[in-house]
């Protein structure tokens, strides 16, 4: 029975052996890539979705040629093709060092890989177009049909050879790319171009000199995010509204990408400046070209100061951001009728007048701003119990006045009121001749 056992017991281990010893294509955490050397798939995923970019590790991977080479996948989960990616980090991710897919210094090498007409001081190879065993001289794939002419690399950078268009190749391009825009002379950043364009569904391949590890790689251009709230007439960072006054907030993204930029926008309402009380969602929208759709209006806010945050996916071309926190907020105030707004039946050709706030019994009030349409007019202490409605300067025509006033306790009382301005008449009456 015990030597039964035994038996038994060595051919599992032997079993186990074998599968943990031979991983096959199907158990690959990203088979975008084929084998190449010591790996047997991706060590790093670009995925490019709608909403944006993720950047994902195989641990079981590590770099193709055992050293510092990275093999990387793109994945086009998006509803747009791809015809480039710009990439950053703090190492040399286009350090190229003649050690790429076509030559990693084993077998197996991608199909595909073939000697180049020329090698790297331009002259000419012995065996053109020949496919590559593990180490001849110019071994790439060749520039694809839609790289144009006249690529160039900074000097320092190693080059394998030149293809048959003239222009020069690394070896780290995959089958159906090209590089571009490589900084000079740090190589931390440069950009991956696809020919044809990666379709939606579609994935490919390339190489990079150093590993992206964790976090330091970044997918596109420095991208910022501006915000506005609007709501009861007002407009910018800082506003005031009374309770029950609908407030949307708008974001652009910066940068020099901007233009195009897609992705998703998620705005925050939060009870603090360091944003880490949540008040409450106000949706995830849409980006085209760089501008948000507004967030969803809130107009359920208890009275108080909310501060409001968006965040920014970021796409392809754009890194994502956010706004800084504490840098928009709002206050809402709770609404009290004849608050201290004179009565507004009349038009005003003096244009200014004075205003008493008065508040529920018991309250100090210290603080006061006015706005005229939403554009705030004043903002400071109270000069003894009164403040001043200043609409000098403006046109004749119809303003709506809100004043929100601040307690000791820092409650908020307001209320708005539209006032007709006019133009003081002239009595003279002509005489006869």
């Amino acid at each position: 029975m015990t030597m039964r056992r035994i038996v038994v017991l060595a051919a599992l281990c032997s079993a186990l052996a074998s599968v943990l010893l031979a991983p096959s294509g199907a158990e690959a955490a990203f088979p975008q890539c084929p084998p190449v050397f010591r790996d047997t798939s991706c060590q790093f995923l670009i995925t490019v979705t709608d909403s944006g970019v993720q950047v994902a590790e195989d641990n079981t991977q590590g770099p193709y040629e055992g050293s510092d080479d990275a093999l990387i996948g793109i994945q086009n989960s998006s509803s747009k093709a791809i015809s480039a990616i710009p990439l950053s980090a703090e190492n040399s991710l286009f350090g190229f060092e003649n050690d790429g897919l076509c030559k990693p210094g084993g077998e197996p090498v991608p199909a595909g890989c073939v000697v180049q007409p020329k090698n790297s001081t331009g002259g000419a190879t012995a065996n053109p177009g020949e496919k590559c065993p593990p180490g001849p001289e110019a071994c790439s794939f060749p520039p694809p049909a839609g790289e144009p002419a006249g690529v160039t690399f900074p000097t320092g950078l190693a080059i394998e050879g030149f293809g048959a268009n003239g222009d020069p190749v690394t070896g780290y391009e995959g089958p159906t790319s090209w590089f571009t825009g490589i900084a000079a002379p740090t190589f931390n950043s440069g950009v991956v171009n696809f020919s044809p364009a990666l379709a939606p569904g579609q994935s490919t391949y390339f190489s990079l000199e150093s590993p992206p590890t964790g976090k330091s790689i970044t997918v596109g251009t420095a991208s910022t995010l501006s915000t506005v709230l609007s709501g009861g007439g007002s407009k910018g960072p800082v506003i005031g509204v009374v309770r029950g006054t609908p407030v949307t907030d708008t974001a652009t993204v910066g940068g020099t990408a901007a233009a195009t930029a897609s992705g998703k926008v998620n705005y925050k309402v939060f009870k603090d400046p360091a944003c880490t009380q949540p008040a409450a969602q106000a949706g995830t929208v849409q980006v085209t070209n760089g501008v948000a759709a507004p967030s969803t209006p809130q107009s359920g806010l208890a009275p108080g100061k909310y501060y409001w945050q968006a965040s920014y996916s970021g796409d392809i071309n754009n890194q994502a951001a956010s706004s800084p926190c504490g840098s928009e907020v709002l206050t809402v105030a709770q609404k009290v009728s004849k608050l201290g707004l004179p009565p507004n039946n009349k038009c005003f050709s003096k244009r200014h007048f004075i205003a008493h706030p008065r508040a529920p019994k018991h309250v100090r009030l210290i603080k006061v701003e006015v706005l005229i349409n939403g554009v705030l007019k004043f903002l400071g202490k109270l000069a003894g119990k009164h403040t001043t409605v200043d609409l000098r300067g403006l046109p004749k025509g119809t303003f709506k006045v809100t004043m929100i006033t601040e307690s000791t306790t820092g409650a908020t009382y307001g209320d708005t009121r539209t006032y007709h301005t006019c133009v003081k008449g002239k009595h003279k009456k002509l005489k006869k001749k």
